[in-house]
């Protein structure tokens, strides 16, 4: 990927940061403590890429 965008840093980053990002369930912990319900988390691509969806009441 860096060869052809020019940009070998960002391809550098990308795995890092996966890396780094919590699991599934930790996360909607962090979500749910954070006044957020009816958290949940849909894969999309088989897995490649998540959607983490909640709702909150607005005060």
């Amino acid at each position: 990927g860096g060869l052809i965008s020019g940009d070998r840093e960002a391809y550098r980053y990308l795995p890092a940061s996966v890396a780094r990002f919590p699991e599934r369930e930790e996360f909607l912990g962090w979500m749910r403590q954070s006044g957020f319900r009816d958290c949940r988390c849909i894969d999309l691509s088989l897995g490649i890429a998540s959607i983490f969806y909640g709702v909150r009441d607005t005060d």
